[in-house]
């Protein structure tokens, strides 16, 4: 395995599951830089300052927090990385329902949002079932979130579970 003596805290989940929340929430608590994997996308179509993107203007240091959608259990798992840790939140679907339908603006601006909102939580649905299964059969750390569990319960599960 490869080594290094920056420690990694990767993130993954569909969309709406609170990675990016978690992962602000953990970088915070542990003093480092946090990134989305959007903000990278975001960045690619503007320019960004401090004050906007504070994770892609961090000075990177020995502990970074990243997180994204983007993120498969079996690509992690493939990097063979000792100094990275994943962990991976899978929301109940009613969880993610319920997010979705509340926080997803492009939806409300298509020429038919039922629609678009319908395949857009099939997606995220479908993607939710494919990283629960991967970590599971990868015996990798998941993050359940049946609704009640607080940002900080989820930090400390993160924390407790790679040793940080």
């Amino acid at each position: 395995m490869g080594h290094s003596d920056t420690k990694v805290y990767l993130i993954g989940g569909p969309p709406g599951a609170g990675k990016s929340t978690l992962g602000l929430a953990l970088g915070a608590r542990l003093g480092v830089a946090s990134i989305s994997v959007d903000d990278l996308v975001i960045a690619a179509h503007a320019i960004t300052i401090s004050e906007t993107y504070p994770g892609l203007h961090a000075k990177w240091g020995s502990t970074i927090v990243i997180d994204g959608w983007h993120m498969r259990p079996q690509m992690v798992a493939q990097l063979e990385l000792d100094n990275v840790w994943s962990g991976w939140i899978v929301p109940s679907d009613s969880v993610l329902e319920e997010r979705e339908s509340r926080t997803v603006e492009f939806v409300r601006k298509s020429s038919n949002p039922k629609r678009m909102l319908e395949d857009f939580l099939a997606r995220s649905l479908w993607l939710n079932d494919l990283i629960r299964r991967e970590a599971t059969e990868l015996h990798m750390d998941i993050l359940s979130q049946p609704g009640e569990t607080s940002v900080d319960e989820l930090c400390q599960m993160v924390l407790d579970s790679s040793g940080g």
